[in-house]
């Protein structure tokens, strides 16, 4: 069935009427226009006014227009007989039209239930039948799409997911496609949403988006070979995707010797840099993380991609007033963006505010369902406020959408603190398979042995921490855990050399107050109170170094009043203090 063919636009002065418009008597009628009946045509040409006020943004206006519109026409009706058909389609396809774009005004002001309700009304006015023609029936299936944005948007996901699935695949726009394959990602519905990021690429090759959707989804990248142009940016390109895949599956060795060699051919890319920051950060190297973000910076300081894991490297590394710039700075350039969001939560949470924190966290959630970073910090905010349930929760989601070091570091400490010692184990397990060539894993090992007590469980321990450390002697996470290994067996003195050579590689406040506490049980004092005072000065509110120097001082000035040597209830009220051990990297990697 076709369209009712379009009247041309009469002039402007055409379109006006006077407000002592006459009737047909040639009086006024109350000062009314005359009341006669709108032939088609007329309506037509109101449709088109209308439409031509929505191109031009005058939503309010088209809203007012069509409603008007839509008033003085009959509902739809079936067909009755052959000779009427003709007229009752038009009727019918005219009823669509006018509700669909009265749906598309209710829309842009916010009216969503209002136009969810017309976009109903204008897809049955007119259903999809073999009558319709090509042009029609692709105006009938957007109804569909914009029907499942507006449900997206009233949070009603299923009935979103359900309404872009009666589109028909070939009528399914690149962008519905797009939107319907992350809606199955958030559902947990991986075949279905690998399936509809291919429907993008059938219609667009080159889209990159479906491609890494694809390849989240377990697509293997010799499947998409054939998609990339054979020109010399096509080949890039499929360098750069062909390295995503490696990150993905947890090669980052093999990914980085690709991705430099991107580098090479294009050193001012940042999108390569980021790339290239992203395999440093999930493998635990964060010097080179932190180094590639501050470049990344320097070349392009608008970028808002990963600038939530600066922040994360920047609260780790004790930096309190660099991270409060850093997140002022992109929540003025990007404040809707899940990335400053977060930057925001880790200012928060250095400044003690874990509530602000997890609201700025939740906000990040609502930006970005699918975004792995966000579930990873409420989980980490979670555990932190001891709601270990919660924090599995997002543990898991963050782990639905990204399989993360930090996921399984995260889920491991929260069954540890609920004596879930064989499901730690199992996910120690798994990410020990998965990513083998990562210390972390090797940390994560050592952990679930340790929490079991037994001897020989501890020696396998302190076995695992040792192999952390030799694989990545600059992994903040390895030194530290060894650190504690080795404490617990008093090797005071192999502690205090390894520590002292990974601060000379990064400087943390972590690493000179774990220092100072170990000068104070050799009863070093002077020297605890150095590394206390640099910890102190790289973050001037790192709770553990001030509390652990106020005990220090305290005892100090009672040993010099009294004139006695310092007893062991001294000491052990120094050990009871704050310590911050990053054993497993959980949610202190935020």
């Amino acid at each position: 069935m076709l369209a009712p063919q379009p009247v041309s636009m009469p002039p402007a002065s055409a379109g006006r009427q006077s407000a002592s418009h006459k009737s047909s008597t040639g009086r006024s009628t109350h000062g009314m226009p005359a009341n006669t009946t709108s032939p088609t045509s007329s309506s037509n040409q109101v449709l088109l006014r209308a439409r031509d006020l929505l191109a031009q943004g005058l939503h309010s206006s088209a809203e007012l227009l069509l409603a008007y519109l839509l008033s003085t026409l009959a509902p739809p009706t079936s067909f009755t007989s052959s000779s009427s058909s003709s007229a009752t389609a038009k009727h019918n396809w005219l009823y669509c039209q006018t509700a669909a774009y009265l749906a598309d005004a209710c829309a842009h002001s916010g009216q969503d239930q209002r136009a969810l309700r017309l976009y109903d009304t204008a897809f049955h006015a007119c259903p999809n039948t073999p009558r319709l023609s090509e042009e029609d029936r692709v105006f009938l299936f957007s109804i569909k799409e914009k029907q499942a944005g507006c449900h997206r948007k009233l949070g009603m996901h299923i009935e979103a997911i359900a309404a872009m699935e009666r589109i028909e695949p070939g009528y399914r726009t690149v962008k519905a496609s797009l939107a319907l394959a992350g809606w199955y990602e958030e559902a947990g519905r991986p075949n279905h949403a690998r399936d509809a990021y291919f429907n993008v690429l059938l219609k667009e090759p080159l889209a990159i988006e479906a491609m890494m959707g694809a390849i989240r989804n377990g697509l293997e990248f010799d499947q998409l070979a054939n998609y990339f142009p054979r020109e010399t940016y096509g080949q890039w390109m499929a360098q750069f995707v062909w390295c995503y895949f490696a990150t993905r599956r947890h090669r980052y060795s093999e990914a980085l010797a690709g991705l430099a060699e991107l580098h090479r051919q294009t050193p001012l890319n940042t999108d390569v840099m980021l790339a290239m920051a992203d395999c440093h950060y999930k493998t635990g190297d964060h010097l080179k993380a932190h180094y590639q973000y501050r470049q990344i910076m320097k070349r392009d300081p608008d970028t808002i991609k990963q600038m939530d894991r600066y922040a994360f490297l920047l609260k780790m590394r004790g930096q309190r007033d660099m991270l409060d710039r850093h997140a002022a700075t992109i929540l003025k350039r990007h404040p809707n963006q899940p990335e400053t969001s977060l930057a925001m939560a880790a200012a928060k949470q250095m400044e003690g505010d874990l509530a602000m924190a997890l609201r700025y966290v939740d906000t990040a959630v609502i930006q970005n369902p699918r975004y792995a970073e966000a579930w990873l910090m409420k989980g980490s905010l979670l555990l932190a406020r001891g709601r270990l349930k919660d924090a599995i929760v997002a543990y898991r989601t963050a782990l639905v959408h990204e399989e993360t070091m930090q996921c399984y570091e995260g889920l491991v400490e929260c069954y540890l603190l609920e004596s879930r010692v064989e499901e730690a184990r199992e996910q120690a397990k798994d990410v020990a398979t998965k990513m083998s060539q990562l210390p972390k894993a090797r940390i994560l090992v050592g952990a679930v042995l340790k929490a079991r007590g037994d001897p020989s469980s501890r020696r396998r321990a302190r076995v695992a921490f040792e192999e952390a450390y030799r694989m990545n002697p600059q992994c903040t996470e390895a030194v530290l855990t060894l650190v504690t290994a080795m404490e617990d067996d008093q090797e005071w003195d192999r502690a205090i050399e390894i520590l002292k050579e990974h601060t000379g590689y990064i400087q943390m406040a972590t690493l000179h107050s774990r220092l100072a506490e170990i000068h104070v049980r050799m009863r070093q004092y002077a020297d605890a109170m150095e590394q206390y005072n640099t910890a102190l000065r790289i973050d001037s509110r790192y709770e553990p170094a001030v509390k652990g120097i106020k005990r220090l001082q305290r005892i100090l000035g009672s040993a010099s009043a009294d004139g006695h040597e310092l007893g062991e209830s001294d000491e052990e009220e120094i050990e009871d203090g704050d310590i911050d051990e990053l054993s497993n990297g959980g949610h202190d990697e935020y």
